[in-house]
């Protein structure tokens, strides 16, 4: 049985991504069910986006599926996306909160 880490391509973490944009930070992590993370995001141009949300999107796992944060930062950096560590962003931080 496949992991979930091995479930996450650049296209369906891509798709989450553009998802992200297009509902907001709030709608999209009560959609996907996660909490906004503290620690890890995936960095685009200059906006951020919540690691373990958009990962658990992609994949179409549960909240609870990612414990440790270091696994999944080599995968999303292995499909070639940046990944940032720092403090909790605001949801100014994204595309959708910029055009208001």
């Amino acid at each position: 049985m496949p992991t979930v880490l091995s479930q996450l391509t650049t296209e369906n973490v891509t798709a989450a991504i553009l998802e992200y944009d297009r509902l907001g930070r709030e709608a999209f992590l009560k959609l996907a069910g996660f909490k906004p993370s503290t620690r890890f995001y995936i960095r685009v141009g200059m906006f951020l986006y919540d690691i373990k949300a958009i990962a658990g999107r992609a994949a179409r796992a549960p909240a609870n599926t990612f414990s440790s944060g270091e696994a999944l930062v080599r995968k999303i950096e292995s499909l070639g996306f940046k990944v940032t560590e720092g403090t909790r962003v605001q949801a100014t931080d994204t595309p959708k909160a910029k055009r208001k």
